[in-house]
Order: structure tokens, then sequence, then C-alpha cells
């Protein structure tokens, strides 16, 4: 609106002139926003993004890269699947998943309610699980290695001492896959214990306390009040393991190579030893992306199967 004069008042002219510098902000803001992400970005493209994608590209060829670059389709999958390597080492896979998963979440839910209770030498305690997971897994591989030695290792000179015979821990292929779950359920307990005692330090002291009032065992209170109050972290812990035992490889490459014979034989062993040993990176990329698929559909149906146990608080 004009005054007498004919000209717009004081205090909107004001307002139009600083509305483009307020507008020149917001754009910098935005700009100086896309750089701080600009590294991280970055890296995804460079680092997961393009190798995936390229990954599932280079499924499509046979190739080594120096002197053979050839399109073979879907052929690459069709001998993987023919091929028995390819599912004993699927199926020790699966194996393995399933024996770490479970003890892995059962002890890990087990030390935390312990270190949950007030008790003696606590900090001590929360401190000293949590020391595998920050040592390397070569170098406590290794150290396994050794106390699993036949002759001289330190598990079967208990077993000698009890007078019980001892066990060729990663030489006989009946136990070595079991000797490998054993090191990795120990190894991995640091990070569910830390995350279910976290879980456990959010229960309402209220609602307990009041189960307890109302006559409900220990039992009860865990399966009515305590688990439903964790079920989050408990399926994001599930979830993480199962992800992270599927690409099992250190381990079983320090120890055992995926002996003896392919008892410890792994998906991950099975592609490193097609790609970085016998140079066949296409088909290398076929049993990468089966083991992609695999992954999907198993972390797939566990969101699906979630909604039925984990109880998720609506505020």
């Amino acid at each position: 609106m004009q005054n007498a004069t004919g000209s717009l008042p004081v205090a909107e002219t004001a307002a139009r002139r600083r509305s483009p510098l307020r507008l020149s902000y917001r754009r910098q803001e935005v700009v100086w926003g896309y750089l701080f992400m600009a590294p991280t970005i970055i890296g995804l493209l460079v680092f997961v993004f393009g190798p995936a994608v390229a990954s599932i590209a280079l499924a499509l060829f046979s190739t080594n890269f120096i002197t053979q670059f050839e399109f073979v389709g879907l052929a690459n999958f069709g001998e993987l699947f023919a091929d028995e390597t390819f599912w004993i080492s699927a199926s020790n896979t699966v194996v393995y998943v399933i024996a770490h998963v479970v003890p892995t979440v059962a002890l890990g839910l087990g030390f935390a309610s312990v270190l949950n209770q007030q008790m003696r030498g606590r900090a001590f305690f929360r401190t000293l699980y949590f020391i595998p997971v920050v040592c390397p897994i070569v170098s406590t591989s290794l150290i396994w290695s050794w106390a699993y030695e036949t002759e001289f290792g330190v598990f079967n000179y208990f077993l000698r001492s009890a007078g019980l015979a001892p066990i060729r821990w990663l030489t006989d292929s009946s136990w070595a896959l079991w000797s490998i779950i054993i090191w990795s359920v120990w190894a991995g307990l640091g990070y569910p214990i830390v995350l279910f005692l976290a879980a456990l330090q959010g229960v309402s002291r209220e609602l307990v306390e009041a189960s307890k009032i109302d006559g409900a065992s220990v039992w009860s209170t865990f399966r009515h009040v305590t688990f439903p109050a964790i079920s989050p972290a408990t399926f994001f812990i599930v979830v993480l393991l199962i992800v992270g035992s599927f690409q099992v490889f250190t381990q079983t490459y320090v120890m055992t190579k995926g002996g003896p014979g392919y008892s410890t034989y792994t998906m991950v062993m099975y592609l490193y030893t097609i790609g970085w040993q016998n140079f066949r990176f296409g088909y290398a990329s076929a049993v990468a992306v089966v083991l992609f698929l695999i992954l999907s559909a198993v972390t797939y149906l566990q969101f699906k199967v979630q909604r039925h146990w984990v109880h998720y608080e609506h505020g």
C-alpha cells in the first residue's frame, strides 16, 4: 500500500530489501550443509554403492581383469548352483549362524541381567567382558589356535588333568567348525551385553515392583514385563548378529584356512578363494550377489516376523 506521496512505507521497503538477503543466507546454509555431507556421500558412492552395482554387473561376465572379459549372462549363477563346494560352504555358514547367534543372544542377556544387579566388582566385570571386542580378531584367533593345539594346548591340558581324552579341536572335521563357533561366541559377547545392559536399565522399576507385589514369579516378571520392554533391543541385536555371522571369514581363514577338508569352509571363504586365488572375479561376484540376496531375504523375514514379538512404546 502506497502513502500520499505515492511511495511505499519505509518498513515494507526495508523488508523487501532484506528478503533477497535472507534467501541468500538460506542458500548458503544449504550449500554448506551439502559440503559437510559431501565426504560421507562420496565415500558411500565410491566404497559402498558403486562396488555393489559393479559387482552385480560383473556377475554377468567371465573375467580375470587381465586377459579375459567375456559376457556370459546368467551362466555364472548356473555353475554356482551346480557346484557342490558352494552348497557345502552354504550349509556350514547356516550352521555357524544358528550356533553362533542363539548362544550369543542367550549368554549376552544372561550376563547383562547379572551385571544389572547390585554386586561387588560390577565395574570390573563390565570392563572385563568388553576386552575381547577391542582386541584384534587376528591376534585373538592366533592365541586361541595355540590354546586349541592338540598336544600342548591349554584346553587339552585341562582335559588330560580331568582324566579325559584330548580333542583335536582344529584338525578334526567334526570339531573344527564348533571350535570356531566357541571362539566367536566368546569374542562377540561384548556388544550384546552392552546393548542388553542399556535396555535393562531402561525397564520401568515401577512395573517390575508391581508384578512382584502381585505375586508374579521371576520368570513371569521377565516374560511379561522385562522381555517386552527390551524386545526392540533384542531384535536389533539379532539382526546385527545374523548379518555379521553370514559374513564370517577372518577367524576361519586364520585358524583353519577352511579345513580340514571343507569342514569350516564358509560362503565368504568360498568367495575369497574363487576371486583372489583362482582370479575368477565374475564368478566370485555371482557368489557375492547370492549372499546379498540371502541376507536381504533373511532380514526381510525378520522384519516381517518382529511385529509378532517386538513391542514398541508409542508416546
